[in-house]
């Protein structure tokens, strides 16, 4: 019935054809419910971190990691401004905290740290973004759900 209303079906024409491009990140609802669910999941972090101090290595790398959720010690010392061993303390807290998990990259030595519970955000964006309500078939390849 609303579909029959001119404004509406002319809306519906558009949103359909939206590339989630971001450009309109600001008012677009998908990308303000992952900028809710992304500020919410900060929060869990610093909570689990034992609320870090504004100004502490650990709540710079917690602002990072939404942006970066790989990182290794000397890109988290470089990105974060601080120290080698300030960046490793940094890191280790947050892995003891369950925020970060170690993986190796390349040989046993090259280590780094994910964000899991942000990279399983960000594939459920994906798949939500790629599948139209309508139809269930995504529009692109998307990652499929992690189990978990």
């Amino acid at each position: 019935a609303q579909l029959a209303d001119p404004h509406v079906a002319e809306s519906e024409k558009i949103l359909r054809k939206c590339v989630h491009c971001g450009f309109c990140t600001a008012t677009c609802p998908t990308y303000v419910t992952l900028g809710n669910e992304l500020g919410a999941l900060q929060e869990q972090w610093r909570t689990a971190a034992g609320t870090p101090r504004r100004t502490s290595a650990t709540e710079r790398l917690i602002e990072l990691l939404v942006a970066r959720p790989v990182v290794d010690i000397p890109s988290v010392a470089d990105q974060v401004g601080v120290s080698y061993p300030q960046a490793r303390e940094a890191v280790l807290r947050l892995e003891e905290a369950g925020v970060l998990r170690q993986i190796v990259v390349g040989r046993k030595r090259n280590r780094a740290w994910e964000a899991p519970s942000l990279l399983d955000l960000l594939d459920a964006f994906e798949i939500a973004a790629m599948t139209p309500t309508q139809t269930g078939r995504p529009r692109r390849p998307a990652p499929r759900p992690r189990g978990g």
